[in-house]
């Protein structure tokens, strides 16, 4: 038989998992480089970028700046297979694996 309080239990013991995996996002450091390590950019687990290191040697601004955004969108690339992962843990056993389906989105990733 369907046992409710069991289910709402379930529930918010997912919530807190999920906040807990949120946080520890913060924590997360992901790396992404360009132009054969030229320029490196560290992004957190929510993908803010926390530092761009720029080689002294570059000098044309166009380069500079394509380099950067390959380095970011690297970094930010990393960081999603990172957060994936956390939440897979955070969820394993609590939400069903549907292939096709993004469950996570219902928790605001």
């Amino acid at each position: 038989m369907f046992d409710m309080m069991n289910m709402m239990s379930k529930m918010k013991e997912l919530r807190e998992r999920m906040q807990q995996a949120d946080t520890a996002l913060l924590d997360v450091r992901a790396n992404g480089s360009s132009g054969g390590g030229m320029v490196t950019a560290v992004v957190n687990g929510k993908k803010q970028l926390l530092s761009v290191t720029i080689d002294p040697s570059l000098q044309d601004h166009q380069i500079i700046q394509g380099l950067v955004v390959k380095a970011v969108e690297q970094a930010q690339q990393e960081a999603d297979a990172i957060a994936a992962d956390l939440i897979k843990k955070a969820t394993d056993g609590y939400l069903p694996n549907i292939p096709g389906i993004d469950l996570k989105s219902l928790f605001g990733r």
